[in-house]
């Protein structure tokens, strides 16, 4: 369940005014900034990764690992605890969404990434029609912001690190983004939803450099690695409903950004 901080419920009824009252202050902001920015894909994972009560322990001011800072501060609540080899593991989650959409914000300032109203209807437009051309556009355009030293000093400069940026850009203009969400066959890259649209699936094939094959044969040999993921593990069988498509989508990415992304035929992947 989403839930507000209670600060904002109070507030809203004083003011009869609905907004996100409660936010980080000026001082734990830039700290937390500078701290994501560090290491900022724990939290986009700390659904998924279980933590030892060790790991947990494991901070002090020459060594500030994310996710145990952000749950000793109270910006992480535990999940659940499982039992893994007879110890503890501890999953989290982001209290409410107004935390959420914080965090976001910090992660998109961290790479750069600015959303517009133009975008939101760019994207949609992209979703809605099946554009690959113009979801190739926007995909490039979105990595091309990123500047050059934050590439080259990243150490996440792999599948993941692009994962996220898209994760951050896509959450604030989709009706709903969701990332790695666990299937019996494995965990999807990105489930981008629209308004009255079927969700779509976007798997993500990711290569250091094109190699002998050429950039073009590469971008196409990673979209169809992506395809087959998405028939394989069967990502989108808990969305499928009665006369409705479940849309893939295969993205290739080499490099610093070189990307390529197709729509796929819904009836021949059977996702």
């Amino acid at each position: 369940t989403r839930v507000l901080n209670p600060i904002s419920i109070l507030n809203f009824f004083n003011d009869s005014y609905f907004k996100e009252y409660w936010n980080f202050s000026a001082h734990s902001y830039v700290f937390l900034k500078n701290t994501m920015a560090a290491n900022p894909l724990p939290i986009l994972k700390t659904g998924l990764q279980g933590y030892s009560e060790r790991d947990l322990s494991l901070i002090s001011v020459g060594h500030l690992a994310t996710v145990p800072l952000l749950f000793h501060t109270g910006y992480l609540t535990i999940d659940k605890i499982v039992k893994v080899d007879g110890k503890d593991q501890y999953f989290f989650k982001v209290p409410n969404f107004e935390l959420k959409d914080s965090y976001y914000n910090i992660l998109q300032e961290c790479l750069y990434i600015k959303n517009s109203v133009t975008e939101a209807s760019e994207l949609n437009q992209a979703l809605r029609e099946r554009d690959s051309e113009l979801l190739t556009d926007i995909i490039n355009v979105l990595f091309n912001r990123i500047p050059y030293d934050h590439y080259k000093k990243n150490e996440y400069l792999k599948e993941s690190f692009f994962h996220m940026a898209l994760l951050c850009y896509c959450s604030g203009l989709l009706s709903d983004t969701r990332a790695e969400e666990v299937g019996s066959k494995g965990k999807s890259d990105l489930i981008l939803i629209t308004a009255g649209g079927p969700p779509a699936f976007m798997e993500i094939k990711y290569a250091k450099s094109p190699g002998r094959t050429g950039l073009a044969k590469t971008l196409d040999k990673l979209v169809e690695q992506a395809f087959r993921a998405i028939k394989e593990k069967k990502y989108g069988e808990r969305y499928k409903l009665p006369g409705q498509d479940i849309v893939p989508i295969g993205l290739g990415v080499i490099g610093q950004g070189e990307v390529k992304a197709v729509f796929g035929d819904p009836a021949k992947s059977t996702v």
